[in-house]
């Protein structure tokens, strides 16, 4: 699996939800894991951002459902705010 990017700026919002303990202490390891193979410090959450992103970044069809809902047709317009739309799914 390539580096995380951790740390992108963007506004954040609060998302509150209860994980299973053993997932948990995955993310833990896998923090201790990026710090090891990267150096950088990096924080559960932080961790959880990027492999959530990762994941909805690197889906194909999800990537290209998202291009659909941001053609305009004659009934409606784009979505306002829609999500991002990842860079390989452009191309």
């Amino acid at each position: 699996m390539p580096a995380l990017k951790l740390n992108r700026p963007d506004p954040k919002v609060r998302l509150s939800l209860n994980i299973p303990s053993s997932l948990n202490e995955l993310l833990k390891q896998y923090a201790e894991y990026h710090k090891s193979t990267t150096g950088e410090d990096a924080t559960v959450q932080a961790i959880s951002e990027a492999i959530l992103r990762h994941h909805l970044e690197g889906d194909k069809a999800f990537n290209k459902y998202l291009q659909n809902l941001q053609k305009p047709t004659a009934k409606s317009q784009p979505a306002p705010g829609a999500p991002f739309i990842a860079q390989s799914a452009l191309s």
